[in-house]
């Protein structure tokens, strides 16, 4: 029964955190997205290619970023937030690919699988790292070995991104 609350739990941190994002483009002005926009990721413009180490800073910060707060007392609670920050860009960018008319399939066959599975590993990673307190005695795994796996298959889902990008953008 705890597994299933865990599962519920994810999604519905997933879904509240996409919404959000949407919603929070919605609210935004157009020079203030365009900004925000610009700062994490610019391929959502369409057509700039970047540099793999650009792609991959951000994934790497937010990685470091969770692990910090992960290793201080007062700060675990807050680990959580940063995957959901993640999710919230998530929706912040959709937004503003849908709303782009002419960027639906890109975003239907690029950003949207690619950015769903990245958000949800990002989740699952801080989840391993500071668990609620219901998860606290429920599971028995190698902490470090799925930290290891999940960091790496969201790293791997990221290259694999990049040459999806390359292939049905540029």
């Amino acid at each position: 029964m705890n597994r299933s609350y865990f599962v519920a739990y994810v999604f519905v941190i997933l879904i509240i955190s996409y919404l959000g994002g949407v919603l929070l483009y919605r609210k935004t002005s157009a020079e203030t997205s365009v900004a925000l926009l610009k700062l994490v990721d610019e391929r959502v413009f369409l057509g700039t290619e970047l540099p793999i180490w650009k792609i991959l800073l951000p994934l790497i910060i937010l990685i470091g970023l969770i692990l910090f707060f992960a290793t201080h007392r007062w700060l675990a609670p807050l680990t959580l937030l940063v995957g959901t920050g993640k999710t919230v860009y998530f929706g912040f960018t959709s937004g503003f690919l849908i709303e782009q008319q002419s960027s639906i399939v890109p975003y239907a066959i690029w950003w949207f699988p690619f950015q769903l599975m990245v958000s949800l590993l990002l989740i699952l990673f801080c989840l391993v790292v500071a668990p609620p307190f219901f998860l606290h005695r429920n599971f028995e795994f190698n902490q470090k070995k799925v930290l290891i796996v999940i960091a790496g298959l969201a790293i791997g889902i990221s290259l694999i991104e990049t040459v999806v990008y390359r292939l049905v953008v540029l």
